[in-house]
């Protein structure tokens, strides 16, 4: 998927769980939520790596994206995931998008029972 999806120069490192590792999810779901963290990490990550890591924890997969961007606020670090949220309203033209990635992203989560961190 990330060869497909993303430019040749795009930095993403991954640290996979086995190939032979099963979950039940909703794939085109988990395909949108990989695709909003990974659009917000490229756009705002200054051209620096990605690193994806996914392990199993019990019976959950626990999906890791770090990247060395832009760092949030920590006083509007609970709105990100509201809809139609964007941190710079001025910059809504320049950056494009709609606030509702994040959100899309939170409603994902939840409805696989998972937590998101940030």
């Amino acid at each position: 998927m990330l060869e497909q999806e993303y430019p040749e120069d795009t930095q993403i490192v991954t640290q996979l769980t086995p190939d032979n590792t099963e979950a039940q999810v909703d794939t085109m779901r988990i395909r949108l939520l990989l695709r909003n963290i990974l659009g917000n990490a490229i756009k705002y990550g200054l051209d620096n790596p990605i690193k994806i890591i996914t392990h199993i924890v019990e019976d959950k997969v626990n999906i890791t994206i770090e990247d060395k961007g832009k760092v949030i606020a920590s006083d509007i670090l609970s709105q990100v995931f509201e809809p139609f949220y964007r941190e710079d309203q001025a910059r809504q033209r320049q950056t494009g998008g709609t606030g509702l990635g994040l959100y899309l992203v939170k409603l994902i989560v939840d409805a696989h029972k998972g937590t998101n961190y940030l």
